[in-house]
């Protein structure tokens, strides 16, 4: 039989160790750097038209999403930046919808707690702005 010191230091040992790796698990699970893509499904002003945006919360990235799945080319926004609060993103690019594609701005702003806020796009040669307001949740789920 081991003697009740050793036998409490490898309970111990064993416990700690346990503690240590959960510890660990739940570190990286929770870890924003490891979240995974999230789809957003969102109504797009008071109607029922509805956008899907893919946002990366590792990288920053927001794509509006085709109905295939696939982003459109021209509403790639890589940077955008990501708080506890809000996505925000805007982004010079081409507008590759067109025949002879031109540069144009894609942006926006979704509140992470309430879910609301907005996209708008403007492009040449007049740059007016098209503005769109948005309530969106995540695809699977009641809220994000």
């Amino acid at each position: 039989m081991a003697p009740k010191s050793r036998l409490f230091q490898k309970n111990f040992s064993t416990a700690s160790l346990r503690s240590t790796a959960l510890a660990f698990v739940l570190i990286v699970l929770a870890s924003p750097v490891r979240a995974a893509p999230v789809t957003l499904s969102c109504r797009v002003g008071e109607g029922s038209d509805t956008m899907t945006l893919r946002i990366n919360y590792a990288t920053g990235l927001v794509e509006q999403l085709a109905p295939s799945g696939n982003p459109y080319t021209n509403r790639i926004a890589p940077n955008a930046r990501i708080s506890d609060n809000a996505i925000v993103w805007s982004v010079r690019l081409l507008d590759t919808g067109l025949q002879t594609p031109v540069p144009m701005i894609w942006g926006g702003t979704i509140d992470r707690l309430s879910g609301t806020g907005w996209e708008e796009w403007s492009r040449e040669p007049d740059w007016n702005v098209s503005r769109t307001n948005l309530t969106c949740r995540e695809a699977t789920k009641p809220k994000f």
